[in-house]
């Protein structure tokens, strides 16, 4: 190949390989011009014909097959001719030669990140584990009251609440998961982990792992709540009554009983709250049923009066009619009465039953493996971020810090 065939990057690389160059700006200093006009003519892929001859000049021994000599106009005239082609090609010998000048660089510093990353993640990140359960709330032993309901439809009256559908349980209960009285309750909870010890406060461990010993007790209890709150996460399906409840921590059977305890304070609250209800239901009965008691006793006064003042109302169609209402009336009374007993009964029963409201469907179980940090995960992407920041740093010492 001719020497004026030869494009620019070429030209530099015979040139810093000439005279052991490391750098461009040596080279923009070997031909007398600065950094940024050397920069130019790799970028318009053409060297000016004065600094070509002297480049020719001190490179003709070397070379076998220059050829007759060649004008100045000559030599810009194919420069010129060459450079579409040198615009669009792209400078592979360039790129080896800046990699393997700073091999150091682009080994050295994804090795020191991802030891750096691995030394944290083994010795200073804490490991989290993840436990989860599946939840089914039931409606507990109660029963409907239809007929309550349809006998005092009949004589206009409302009732306060229903049992079908008073509360939904399923919709409830990841309330109360999350319900302050609920935390604070399982913070007076012992539990006994290696970290820590035997029969030790929730509020105690959780105090130490947030470093909080030092404050006032309620500044204490207060940080501990919420960040119970961050251990604990439900999660309701939209159209299931299935409640999935996960729950973290920092040693795996510490998780597991952390998870089984808040089933457990859970489901008490529940029946508790049911409990309540039921008092509240068997309360409004009794009141009803003394209520019923005298209307009845007033309805079989009135019909007994009525009879006895009119011994020959079957002979009178307006006094017939006003004793089928009287009798009508007394038949209700009874009739609503008897419901009424009957819902009592069934709501002393369910006052004193112990039922659990909540079916554990998948119990808590000992995780072995944490859940975070994923450290595999991050580990490789620290690695692939050291290794294309040192690609970065090598291209921006080579191009820009040296055009300064």
């Amino acid at each position: 190949m001719k020497l004026i065939d030869k494009d620019i990057d070429v030209i530099i690389n015979d040139v810093m390989e000439a005279n052991r160059f490391r750098h461009h700006y040596q080279v923009a200093k070997y031909f007398g011009v600065s950094a940024q006009t050397l920069s130019g003519w790799v970028k318009n892929g053409k060297i000016p014909p004065k600094h070509y001859l002297k480049y020719y000049s001190d490179f003709q021994k070397g070379e076998k097959n220059y050829g007759p000599e060649v004008s100045s106009d000559t030599i810009e005239k194919k420069s010129n001719d060459s450079l579409p082609k040198q615009s669009e090609k792209i400078s592979v010998n360039n790129l080896f030669r800046l990699l393997s000048h700073n091999k150091k660089l682009i080994i050295g510093l994804p090795a020191i990140i991802a030891v750096f990353v691995a030394s944290y993640l083994l010795f200073i990140a804490k490991p989290v584990y993840k436990t989860s359960a599946v939840i089914l709330p039931t409606e507990g032993s109660s029963q409907n009251m239809s007929g309550l309901l349809g006998a005092a439809t009949q004589m206009g009256l409302s009732m306060p609440f229903t049992m079908d559908n008073e509360i939904a349980w399923d919709e409830i209960y990841p309330e109360i998961v999350g319900s302050e009285r609920l935390k604070r309750i399982v913070l007076q909870d012992t539990f006994s982990t290696q970290r820590y010890g035997d029969d030790k406060t929730l509020q105690f461990i959780i105090a130490n792992e947030l470093d909080i010993l030092d404050k006032p007790i309620h500044e204490q209890q207060e940080e501990s709540a919420k960040h119970l709150d961050e251990l604990i996460i439900v999660h309701k399906t939209r159209f299931s009554s299935i409640v999935n409840l996960n729950i973290f921590g920092f040693e795996p059977k510490f998780t597991a009983a952390l998870a089984n305890r808040i089933i457990d304070h859970s489901g008490k609250l529940q029946r508790k709250y049911k409990t309540n209800q039921v008092n509240q239901k068997r309360q409004f009965l009794e009141d009803r049923i003394e209520a019923v008691e005298r209307e009845l006793i007033t309805a079989e006064s009135t019909l007994r009066l009525f009879r006895e003042q009119n011994r020959q109302y079957n002979k009178s169609p307006s006094l017939i009619l006003q004793e089928e209402r009287f009798n009508q009336e007394l038949v209700l009374q009874r009739s609503l009465l008897v419901t009424l007993k009957s819902q009592f009964e069934k709501a002393k029963i369910e006052e004193v039953e112990k039922s659990a409201m909540i079916q554990i469907i998948d119990e808590p179980f000992i995780p072995w493996e944490h859940d975070s940090p994923k450290r595999g995960i991050i580990l490789i992407i620290s690695t692939f971020f050291g290794f294309f920041s040192a690609i970065i740093m090598v291209y921006a010492k080579e191009y820009i810090f040296e055009m300064d």
